[in-house]
Parts: structure tokens; sequence; C-alpha cells
């Protein structure tokens, strides 16, 4: 609402994605990614590393950002593919299917979250596609143990914003890591999943009018991290107070045609 005031909601019979993937973790698991170095965060930063130093042997050590260009920049996909495998085999493909299997009081109960979880993502990645929301990492999912629903949670990187704040921009159109996947299974993404996206791209298709009227509330209540990006901006190329102002309506509309382009093509 403002830099200093906002509004939180307390949602009842929720976890993290995060949390209940990594409290499935057994503790022979465990012990190989946090006490015998095989964490996947340290197999990666270890990576990013020793790739930008044997790129650049004579340079002092530089940040994450640049040192993940310059990874950008040396490696062929096939190569960081190759990376991203060895990385990922580290961490057990079904932790998620595991906390789903431990909330669950039966094998039917089970399917039946399984199928709340797989339809209610399949709605919530459809619509954060269209609104470009990013910034979708494990903490900002909260599944509700009582239905197994996905709930999706700050939204403040909407309409494509996490491609131009971000350092490393934010591309993928959706989630859809190993853990989710292997929640999908035997059937995976081509099944109930992709049926209930389809489904709700035809209905954002035939209510396009009532969710561009509801953007363009943004246009005139533009959010907070806009008014700062063309502040900053504006101060940047030494523009008038007039012109600011302007550069802040000029954004807001810019991150809204945005997002509906994408509507439009997809």
């Amino acid at each position: 609402m403002s830099s200093k005031l906002g509004m939180i909601e307390w949602l009842d019979n929720t976890r993290p994605l995060k949390d209940l993937i990594e409290e499935s973790y057994t503790d022979s698991e465990l012990d190989i990614i946090t006490n015998q170095g095989q964490h996947p965060r340290k197999l990666y930063q270890d990576y990013v590393t020793n790739t930008y130093q044997k790129a650049k042997p004579t340079a002092k050590t530089a940040n994450n950002t640049v040192m993940y260009a310059e990874l950008f920049l040396s490696l062929t996909k096939a190569q960081v593919q190759e990376e991203f495998n060895h990385i990922q085999s580290v961490i057990p493909a079904d932790l998620l299917r595991r906390a789903y299997y431990k909330i669950a009081n039966s094998h039917e109960g089970f399917y039946t979250l399984r199928r709340q979880f797989i339809t209610s993502y399949a709605v919530l990645c459809t619509s954060q596609y269209i609104l470009g929301i990013g910034d979708r990492h494990q903490s900002n999912f909260l599944i509700d143990t009582s239905s197994g629903q996905v709930i999706g949670i700050d939204f403040g990187s909407a309409f494509n914003a996490a491609t131009i704040h971000l350092p490393v921009p934010e591309l993928i159109p959706i989630r859809l890591t190993r853990q989710l996947t292997q929640l999908m299974s035997p059937i995976g993404t081509a099944g109930l999943f992709r049926a209930t996206m389809i489904h709700t791209m035809n209905a954002l298709r035939e209510n396009s009018d009532l969710l561009l009227s509801t953007m363009d509330v943004f246009i005139k209540e533009p959010l907070m991290e806009w008014m700062e990006h063309a502040l900053k901006t504006s101060k940047q190329v030494a523009q008038s107070e007039t012109n600011i102002l302007h550069s802040d309506d000029t954004y807001a509309k810019d991150r809204i045609n945005s997002a509906r382009l994408g509507n439009q093509y997809s």
C-alpha cells in the first residue's frame, strides 16, 4: 500500500513447498548433502566459480552475477545440462511425493491430494504465466495440507518485472522442476495437468475484458517497486520532475502491455 504500510493474511493449514521437500529426506540422504560436501547449492557454486576461474585465471573473485554471465558465455547448452543433471542427481526425485504420502491417511487420500495438487498448480501456472508473475522460488508456493492444493503468494514481481529487476533474468514461463513432475507421475504433465492448463487458458480468453480491466488498475496505482524503478531510471537520465512522474505512468503501462501481449498470443 505504501513504502511503510502493507497488508498480510495468515493462511491456515499451509506449509511452504520448500519445507515439505526438505523435511522428506531420510537421515542417510541428509548426511550426504550436509556432511559429505554434496549439497546442491555448494556443487553449483563450485561449478560456477571453477568455470569463471578457468575462463579468467588472472581475474579477482567476482560476484555470482558476473560469474554466471561467464558461465553463460563460456559453456555450451550440452555442458550446462550435463552438470545440471549431475547436481540434480544428488537430490532424491520423490521428496515431494513422500511428503504427500505423509499428509494422506490412505492410498485413496493420496490420490485425492495428488489430483488437487495437479489441478490447482495447473491453474496457478497458467494464471501466473499470463500475468508475468516471477520470483517463483519454493517458499512462494504454499501447500494446503488439508486439501493438497497449491497456493501462490508474493506477487511483487508481476507483469514480467522479474525479467528486468533481477540480476539474472527469470525467463522460464512456469516452474516445473523434477519434484513437481514426479508427484504427477506416472502420466506426468501430459494428462490432467495439461488438460487443466488448456481449460484455464480458454477461461481467461473468454473473460479477457474482465482480466484487462482489472490489470488497468495497476496503471493508476502502480506497485511501489515499479515507482522506485521508474524514479531510479529517471534520475539516471537526469529528467525533470515532470518527466519523472510521466516515467512512472509509462513504466506501469509498459508492464500491462507486456502482459496484454502475452495474453494475445498465448
